[in-house]
């Protein structure tokens, strides 16, 4: 990262770990294993994020613009459903239409533990609407929920991966990747 403080919090922890583990580490007979599998692990990681990873941005754009044509198509199916009013991208008019008028049950965010409408919960309750098992009523809401997780996946795909704001002046995608610490879970 360009970010001198982070560089420097990444660094300090890993001392700090290095110092308080290295003890237990020797006890538990794992120490050769950090060495010898740990350390070039970090020394990969460095290098990837110096080399980083070429962007066709020609590439990237058509697949932007892939994007920007499929998603109307799932926004009409939704519209056509539930009328021009509902918002696929409010959380509460979400949590509404799928726990209060569908009746379909609450999903809880895995830290959380609060209902939620997040892709996970999305991809659970297609799962349940789907099965031959689920009320017969629920074979309704197939096309509605296909149509909500469809156009989720590709605003994420359009936002995360085919937009070039984090592609440096050279062309490339520079990532971070840190061994001790997972912060979005890619």
């Amino acid at each position: 990262t360009t970010d001198p403080l982070r560089n420097c919090l990444d660094v300090s922890i890993s001392l700090e770990l290095k110092e308080k583990l290295h003890a237990r580490m020797i006890e538990l007979g794992c120490l050769e294993l950090f060495w010898r599998h740990s350390m070039p692990i970090a020394e990969f990681c460095a290098i990837a994020h110096r080399t980083g990873v070429r962007v066709d941005r020609e590439e990237m754009n058509k697949s932007f613009i892939a994007c920007e044509r499929i998603i109307p198509r799932h926004e009409a199916v939704l519209t056509e459903r539930l009328g021009p009013l509902f918002n696929p991208r409010s959380s509460t008019q979400m949590k509404t239409l799928l726990y209060g008028a569908m009746k379909l049950p609450v999903q809880l965010h895995r830290r959380t533990r609060k209902p939620t409408t997040d892709h996970y919960a999305m991809d659970d309750l297609f799962k349940l609407v789907a099965d031959e098992a689920s009320p017969k009523e629920w074979l309704t809401y197939v096309p509605i929920l296909k149509a909500i997780v469809e156009s989720k996946q590709f605003e994420k795909l359009k936002g995360t991966f085919f937009t070039d704001k984090h592609i440096y002046p050279d062309g490339r995608f520079h990532m971070n990747l840190l061994q001790h610490r997972q912060v979005t879970g890619r």
